[in-house]
């Protein structure tokens, strides 16, 4: 676990929603929109809610993090350490569109981890930055813990990925 190191906005990030436009209703060429999940079309990539924009946003943290200053916190803390921000960066490129984006957080010592908090679930995988990962995962009836998890492989482990679905 560790402390979020935040240089910007305090806003939560947005979360992706799909459009459906309602032609028959509004016929103008400025139709009215309903933004709803789970419909027709997407959202532009540039568009503030859009899951582009979101991944953008998360990726400019990593960033952030890997920049900050020795002692960030004003308790020691260290900036994100090569390793870690590298594992934490593949991992967010291995994510598709079919999962919400995490947000993310800085350990004093350098270690990133991202994390999914959810209508009682909590998800959190940290990268120590040697090629390995591990999660967290607790809900109202379970709580686990992985052993390391080695990053050489393709696929990320299934039962991370089964947690990571019922979020």
């Amino acid at each position: 676990m560790g402390a979020v190191a935040e240089r910007s906005s305090t806003i939560e990030q947005p979360k992706a929603f799909l459009v459906e436009s309602n032609q028959a209703q509004w016929p103008s060429t400025h139709a009215q929109v309903t933004i709803a999940p789970g419909r027709m079309r997407m959202l532009p990539p540039t568009h503030a809610k859009s899951w582009e924009y979101a991944m953008a946003r998360l990726t400019e943290k990593l960033f952030m993090y890997r920049g900050l200053d020795e002692d960030w916190d004003g308790y020691g803390g260290q900036p994100a350490t090569y390793g870690s921000f590298s594992n934490a960066m593949e991992f967010v490129q291995k994510l598709t569109k079919r999962f919400e984006l995490p947000a993310s957080m800085l350990a004093g010592d350098g270690e990133i981890s991202l994390f999914w908090k959810r209508n009682g679930s909590y998800l959190e995988i940290s990268f120590p930055g040697d090629n390995s990962y591990h999660f967290i995962y607790k809900d109202s009836n379970e709580v686990f813990a992985s052993p390391d998890l080695s990053f050489d492989t393709y696929q990320l482990d299934s039962q991370f990925i089964g947690y990571l679905a019922r979020i």
